[in-house]
């Protein structure tokens, strides 16, 4: 939401452009479809831009199933991740639904976590886990109902549906970006 930077990377676009110094890359990477789509759009020719996702190694085998019933969001806690609009959905949920509404947990750091604490602490079925890793992410992940991804940004790649594939986990996201590539309808 910055014009000033906006502007900035539009010059520096329209001088590398104008300089040639681009044509001398013979090949670019994107990490998804639709980043390469965005770098063809930039001038890029299509035949130069190449898509290569994200490697991962997957689990072996999925830990056995179990569903505590919670959804989980898993990340950064800042606006891109799409923070604000999960955690007003939440709120009209639990307005709606009462003492019905599923549980709702926060594993993450960062600018918006006063807005997450907040949130936990006015409504019973938002639970404010901090940042988590190891064997306390393993058994999040476990025992979730399904992963949250409410992007609302062009999300290059989310690692994090790779990581809720692994422990078979469906996820819940934003038709946003190269999300759109890893999550699909049903």
């Amino acid at each position: 939401d910055s014009v000033v930077k906006s502007a900035l990377f539009a010059v520096m676009l329209k001088l590398l452009h104008g300089s040639g110094w681009l044509h001398s890359v013979k090949a670019w990477i994107a990490i998804s479809d639709f980043m390469r789509d965005l770098i063809i759009e930039s001038g890029v020719p299509a035949n130069q831009v190449h898509s290569l996702r994200h490697s991962w190694d997957a689990m072996p085998e999925a830990p056995p199933y179990r569903d505590a019933g919670y959804y989980l969001f898993l990340g950064r806690l800042v606006e891109p991740k799409g923070i604000a609009p999960m955690l007003a959905a939440w709120e009209k949920l639990h307005q709606h639904l009462g003492p019905q509404t599923p549980v709702l947990h926060i594993a993450g750091e960062g600018p918006l976590e006063a807005l997450v604490r907040q949130h936990a602490a006015s409504n019973p079925c938002v639970q404010y886990l901090g940042m988590i890793s190891g064997e306390t992410k393993h058994k999040a992940l476990t025992s979730c109902r399904a992963l949250l991804v409410p992007s609302v940004w062009w999300e290059p790649m989310g690692l994090v549906v790779y990581e809720a594939y692994d422990f078979a986990k469906p996820v819940l996201a934003a038709r946003s970006g190269g999300i759109t590539e890893a999550v699909q309808p049903g």
